[in-house]
């Protein structure tokens, strides 16, 4: 019950917030408490191995990447060159730009026509999808007050209005002695729910 209750928060939050708060984000970037929410491009798209291959050379400072095709790769994400992590934040049919060189401590560098153009799976996409989930639940539970909070071990009031505290439903559960769950079914609209 807690986890749907924080979902259908966490959804009616995304869903009031002005598009532009939504709007595509630089990959690896966490909008934690900020105006804006995380988006899949903020959080990393990911394809399965997508590869192509430049069709010019490149400089330490180019800021598009010209390649064969960009098909496969997802709309915004990182690719790697040689040893060089690059973020991209858009592309066309055969290039990617609005670029971020040397990501993920990796150094800028020049690299050769005809070169290798991958999107491996980094731990950056990891830790940034953590640093997302944990914000979130942070976000929530500050925005949740502890009014909400039913800590009644008894659950006496049958309360649709609040959440019964961890501890109030494993002293009620203690309490019963039985140590078995019996589903309790109601009927909503002609139809039972358990």
């Amino acid at each position: 019950m807690k986890k749907t209750l924080l979902l259908l928060f966490l959804l009616t939050a995304y869903c009031l917030l002005p598009t532009a708060a939504r709007a595509q984000g630089t990959p690896g970037t966490v909008r934690c408490l900020s105006q804006q929410v995380d988006t899949l491009d903020s959080l990393f798209r990911i394809n399965d191995q997508p590869h192509t291959a430049l069709t010019s050379a490149l400089t330490s400072s180019s800021t598009t990447i010209p390649v064969g095709t960009t098909g496969p790769f997802p709309s915004s994400g990182s690719i790697k060159i040689n040893d060089e992590v690059i973020y991209y934040s858009s592309k066309t049919s055969n290039s990617f730009g609005t670029l971020v060189r040397g990501a993920g401590g990796t150094i800028a560098a020049a690299h050769t026509n005809g070169t290798l153009v991958n999107a491996p799976i980094l731990g950056v996409h990891h830790n940034t999808l953590a640093q997302a989930v944990i914000c979130a639940q942070q976000y929530a539970l500050a925005a949740m007050p502890l009014s909400y909070l039913d800590t009644d071990n008894t659950l006496a009031a049958n309360s649709d209005t609040k959440v019964p505290s961890q501890k109030a439903v494993k002293s009620y559960v203690d309490a019963s002695g039985s140590g078995t769950f019996v589903p309790v079914t109601r009927t909503v609209n002609g139809h039972a729910l358990s």
